[in-house]
């Protein structure tokens, strides 16, 4: 859908869902995926985030890229169910280098970077661990999956898993980071952040980094 989503086009997602899955064999998976233009700054971004909690659901935004005389479209998953995410990572996990990521998307790196070098206060063995499709670190020799990075809309994607997300959800947006999940329903955090938000928060980001890491070590 071109421009910010709307009622019509949620409703019409679930709908087709709905009908849908009632035609597939018991053994096939049946996901909704909802692609827009404009959907987190949108009157529906919540109503789009709840609905991942509640269904099968992956939601895209589309943006066309004017290259010379050639248009493409470039598509960034925003949200997904938290049962399809874990399988997605799983897919995106071949193991690759900082020099990929430095060709790929040089910003993603600049932050898992910045916020490693914030996790050596905690723990000097602590390193960055890279995928296709994401970042995480390492403690020592062990892949650890408690903090993450990805790209979205031009910023950087941190996900942490910590014992009490929500009270740290309301503390992140009280700092002024834009927290991009806002429910109850499991125990990440996520946020939206620049290079810029590292530094100018990095006290913030250190607390949480090392509650992801305290509750990793459990």
């Amino acid at each position: 859908m071109l421009g910010p989503v709307d009622s019509s086009h949620i409703v019409r997602t679930i709908d087709y869902w709905l009908e849908n899955r009632k035609n597939v064999r018991r053994n096939v998976e049946c996901k909704a995926v909802l692609i827009g233009e404009r959907i987190i700054d949108s009157r529906f971004g919540e109503v789009v985030k709840f609905l991942t909690n509640s269904m099968p659901l992956v939601v895209k935004e589309v943006a066309a890229l004017q290259l010379g005389g050639t248009m493409t479209l470039h598509f960034t998953t925003i949200f997904r169910s938290a049962d399809l995410e874990e399988r997605v990572e799983s897919a995106e996990a071949t193991p690759v280098n900082a020099e990929f990521w430095a060709k790929k998307d040089k910003q993603t790196l600049d932050v898992a970077n910045a916020v490693v070098a914030i996790l050596r206060d905690v723990d000097s063995s602590v390193s960055p661990n890279f995928t296709q499709g994401y970042i995480n670190v390492r403690v020592g020799n062990r892949t650890q999956g408690f903090i993450g990075f990805r790209s979205i809309k031009g910023r950087v994607r941190i996900s942490v898993k910590v014992e009490d997300a929500s009270t740290w959800r309301k503390r992140l947006t009280s700092a002024g980071l834009q927290v991009i999940q806002t429910d109850k329903t499991d125990n990440k955090v996520r946020l939206l952040v620049t290079q810029d938000d590292i530094l100018k928060k990095r006290s913030t980001i250190k607390s949480l980094a090392k509650a992801g890491y305290d509750y990793w070590l459990g």
